[in-house]
């Protein structure tokens, strides 16, 4: 990054910082039977944004998508939630450098597992401290909210002037399974590329933060998620440019770079083997107001359960950041007992980009060396078949549990004879002995009692 640029972005976190004021707050006391839930947002930051939380009584919190909603409170964790703190150091804590987007996101707050006890509570205090452009469409420059300009993903060449030291902004809104989605700046443009600054960022703006970042006067980003993303262009010199956007999308069998990860078609009761050297695993599954997404997975004894991931138009991602971090709508599990049946659940009345339906993607993966084999399946709460024959019975929890004499995750795998039917064979042999015993002593005092009666 060139040194005037460098000046530039840490004038604007000075600018920012100064700006900083309260963009929401809330407060509630939490008791082991009543959580906290609320919801915060959109806002267009500048940059980041900081959450201090005080309490009187340590607790942890969850923050999601409010699209999709929480998890159970007994299954916050790193796992399950976009942001997760275990606030257990002493009041007030912080969650610094928020990175939010511009989406509205559900917060949960409930007491840690350390202090769940029934006559505990914990009064907290929630405010989350930002610098924010009032109008939606306008994003940070460093100096002021600039309007953005809409375009097209594809195929779209536009011109813009600029003068020294600008930077404009542009919004496209993209579909889903697009395996790229590019912005170039053409070779006839006056200004030069190598000393202009591109940078993308998904459903947020500033010039401060983004994604991705160009390369000689193109950036692009390889299975971009649907939605809106921001691009902006800073240019060092006054001049005019040439630019234009691409992007290709791939059949709903593929994703990736190149369309060159295959996705599997999802379909109920699936039983698969699986390795972490076989990297992701990918399903496709179409969601409609009729038909909504209910996906649950585990393993023959619950344990060891494979990491499920679920995001709309396009497939989680881990990031090649240092933190491996997961880009996914749905984290692992959004239900109860996720400890037995990790479970994700959308329901829709309305699809989120307006189309008919939404296309789901499924990502798994697991990190348990050797060979995984678990079951998957959609729209039942538990696994299909756990009650047929009598075999097994659903828990609330999803589990299928098994009787005594059969296993695996569907109860259908017998285990020969179980040990009540060896009960029952010792005692039927009990049974049938006694009756032996009993006939022989009733012959033996019949044949003394006749042969007492000859002789009298």
């Amino acid at each position: 990054m060139h040194y005037r640029t460098v000046v530039a972005l840490l004038l604007a976190l000075a600018v920012s910082n100064f700006y900083f004021q309260t963009l929401w707050s809330g407060n509630s006391t939490v008791s082991p039977s009543a959580p906290y839930n609320t919801t915060f947002g959109p806002f267009n930051l500048h940059t980041t944004a900081n959450l201090l939380l005080t309490y009187t009584q340590p607790v942890q919190l969850c923050i999601v998508y409010a699209d999709y909603g929480l998890p159970h409170w007994s299954q916050y964790n790193g796992e399950n939630c976009l942001i997760y703190l275990n606030a257990t150091k002493g009041s007030p804590e912080s969650i610094d450098k928020l990175d939010l987007l511009q989406k509205e996101y559900q917060i949960g707050v409930f007491l840690s597992n350390v202090n769940d006890k029934t006559d505990n509570s914990s009064h907290v205090v929630l405010d989350l401290q930002g610098a924010a452009c009032p109008m939606q469409n306008e994003y940070w420059d460093t100096v002021v909210c600039v309007p953005a300009v809409a375009h097209n993903p594809t195929n779209d060449t536009f011109s813009e002037t600029f003068i020294k030291g600008e930077t404009k902004f542009w919004t496209v809104t993209t579909g889903p399974g697009l395996s790229f989605l590019k912005l170039e700046m053409l070779p006839e443009s006056d200004i030069s590329a190598v000393e202009s600054t591109m940078t993308a960022r998904y459903a947020a703006g500033s010039y401060a933060i983004h994604d991705a970042v160009d390369m000689n006067g193109t950036v692009t980003i390889i299975s971009p998620r649907q939605g809106v993303w921001v691009f902006a262009v800073h240019a060092a010199t006054a001049g005019t440019a040439e630019f234009r956007f691409t992007s290709f999308q791939c059949g709903t069998n593929s994703a990736g770079e190149g369309c060159m990860i295959h996705v599997k078609p999802a379909f109920s009761n699936m039983s698969i083997t699986i390795t972490p050297e076989d990297g992701w695993l990918y399903l496709r599954f179409p969601v409609m107001d009729k038909v909504p997404l209910l996906v649950s997975i585990t393993t023959n004894n619950g344990s060891n359960i494979p990491y499920i991931y679920a995001s709309n138009g396009q497939i989680p991602l881990r990031l090649p950041d240092p933190a491996g971090t997961i880009q996914a709508d749905i984290h692992n599990c959004n239900r109860e007992y996720c400890d037995v049946v990790r479970s994700i659940i959308r329901n829709i009345t309305v699809p989120l980009f307006a189309a008919g339906q939404e296309d789901w993607y499924i990502g798994i993966f697991s990190t348990v060396p050797g060979n995984t084999t678990f079951a998957l399946w959609f729209n039942d709460t538990c696994v299909p078949e756990c009650d047929s024959d009598n075999h097994g019975e659903c828990e609330p929890s999803g589990r299928c549990l098994c009787e005594i004499d059969f296993e695996g995750i569907d109860c259908s795998v017998s285990k020969g004879l179980g040990p009540q039917y060896i009960v029952l064979i010792i005692i039927a042999s009990l049974v049938v002995a006694s009756a032996i015993i009993g006939f022989v002593a009733w012959a033996y005092m019949r044949r003394k009692r006749a042969n007492y009666e000859i002789v009298s």
